[in-house]
């Protein structure tokens, strides 16, 4: 933050280093009070980021992965007693899927799950996942390594409404019915004291080989919301 103890025109610069897509932008933020804003772009000092959304040597980019919640009593449930498994995969050259069928732009010409949760039982399972309000959800992500269709990238992912904690991930298949059994072998893939809380949050990279990727929320309240990336990797939580 800048504080406002001096005027002119400031860039404010975002960028995306994500595989998909490389790119950066800027906005301009004008705190002038004598003045109308400047139409010049403002010249870079400390400049940190390239314009292909690269890190410019010296610096460091941040992992959001090692952001612990804040504040710290926001700690996830120790157990969960629903697992849910998605597995993110591409179909073909141009369609990806998030569990097993993509979800076509189509559906939303239908009539709002919303207002007919009954809507649902006449849609595929893959795409509608549902369970009880209160319900502790462990959702286990899995990528398949592109052995069939392609490799994959860190895909940007995002859930809508309740924010997820990020307990887990590790390399090849999620072999093991619930994460309390997988963190019985494998304890060091798993943090339950402090994860990431978040909405947004990348897949880890599976580019040859498979990996796999475990969040965990709590459904507070009766809704539909929307897990989703693109290219059809999208499922309707209900």
């Amino acid at each position: 933050m800048i504080k406002l103890d001096q005027q002119g025109d400031f860039a404010i610069r975002a960028s995306s280093s994500s595989t998909p897509q490389f790119i950066s932008g800027y906005g301009v933020l004008s705190y002038n009070l004598t003045q109308t804003s400047s139409q010049n772009i403002p010249k870079p000092r400390n400049q940190t980021l390239g314009y292909g959304g690269d890190i410019i040597q010296g610096f460091t980019e941040l992992d959001p992965m090692t952001l612990e919640a804040y504040p710290s009593t926001l700690v996830p449930p120790q157990a969960a007693n629903k697992t849910r498994f998605l597995e993110l995969k591409r179909l073909n050259s141009s369609e990806l899927s998030m569990n097993a069928n993509p979800f076509s732009p189509f559906l939303e010409l239908g009539e709002p799950l919303l207002f007919n949760p009954s809507n649902a039982d006449g849609l595929n399972q893959n795409l509608v996942p549902s369970y009880p309000v209160g319900t502790i959800v462990d959702m286990v992500i899995q990528l398949d390594g592109g052995g069939g269709g392609g490799l994959h990238p860190k895909h940007p992912l995002h859930k809508h409404g309740i924010k997820a904690w990020i307990i887990g991930q590790g390399p090849d298949t999620f072999t093991w019915t619930d994460v309390a059994s997988a963190m019985r072998e494998h304890p060091e893939y798993f943090d339950l004291n402090r994860p990431p809380y978040r909405d947004t949050f990348h897949a880890p990279d599976s580019a040859g080989s498979a990996s796999w990727m475990v969040i965990r929320y709590v459904a507070y309240e009766q809704s539909v919301t929307f897990f989703q990336t693109f290219g059809g990797i999208a499922v309707a939580l209900m």
